[in-house]
């Protein structure tokens, strides 16, 4: 049967996201972190496992990068910590892309560099679903074996094939946790593979406030420095101090309009009565 056109990057993205929790690892899509200068299409966790997965239309030599960087960027917080920075480093325990399937094969180039790096491949192609008298609603699949399974979904069927297998990453025994240990069920609040403004992904700061924002929906009058010590139970803030968050978070009240100043010296807040929630 012929091969149909994979649409982007979120199609192949949602065919990742798919076969990852069939296979019982559970995914974070475009995380933002402060042990990374980046942001991943996933990371994925199965038990004290952390892979790292990025979801593009060609395996290119850029994308090849984003997964090398893990290592790179870590080397660069190693030298750092040397000059007396505090920089944790944290790599995950696989690196991985999904691509569209090509009919030309690998360069010698991206072998090696694949090689280097210990990253995976998994390439999908598309087609037709001829199992019309068998359609179901949720995704699964139909055929499986060591590197290759067959994904139904909806009208169509993706097979996807391990083209070259992923290595544990150097370093991840030592630091991966701390990856598994930063990731939180808000961050499973948007879709992968989406350009431009199209992805609201969670970060550190908008957890911040989302935490401000709970905790002045009960109508109460506080000043900041009772803000910054009522949301320590809840997460705390991401600031390197109380001192920063207090001077940063009073302004983001004021931008966003999270609660309304009641006096006209200090950094008192209050929700109006009929914003609050019972």
């Amino acid at each position: 049967m012929r091969d149909l056109k994979i649409t982007d990057e979120s199609e192949i993205a949602e065919v990742a996201k798919i076969f990852l929790e069939l296979n019982n690892w559970k995914t974070y899509p475009e995380v933002v972190t402060n042990l990374f200068n980046g942001r991943p299409d996933y990371i994925a966790v199965k038990g004290a496992l952390c892979k790292v997965v990025e979801c593009k239309k060609t395996l290119s030599y850029p994308v090849i990068e984003q997964l090398a960087r893990w290592q790179i960027d870590a080397e660069k917080r190693k030298e750092w910590q040397k000059k007396g920075y505090e920089h944790e480093i944290a790599i995950p325990h696989l690196l991985a892309a999904f691509v569209e399937r090509t009919h030309g094969g690998l360069s010698d180039l991206k072998k090696l560099i694949l090689e280097d790096y210990r990253i995976g491949v998994y390439s999908i192609t598309k087609r037709n679903s001829m199992r019309s008298l068998n359609r179901q609603d949720t995704p699964y699949f139909c055929s499986t074996s060591e590197k290759y399974w067959c994904l139904v979904l909806g009208e169509f069927e993706y097979e996807i094939r391990l083209d070259v297998s992923p290595k544990i990453q150097p370093g991840s025994r030592e630091t991966a946790h701390r990856l598994i240990d930063a990731l939180n069920d808000d961050m499973c609040c948007t879709k992968a593979g989406l350009k431009g403004g199209k992805a609201d992904y969670m970060t550190p700061f908008k957890r911040t406030m989302n935490r401000v924002k709970a905790l002045m929906s009960d109508g109460k009058e506080r000043h900041i420095q009772s803000i910054i010590n009522e949301i320590k139970p809840l997460g705390g803030h991401h600031y390197c101090s109380d001192h920063v968050a207090m001077a940063s978070i009073a302004k983001f009240i004021d931008k966003f309009g999270i609660a309304k100043r009641t006096k006209a010296h200090g950094a008192w807040f209050q929700v109006k009565e009929e914003e609050a929630t019972e």
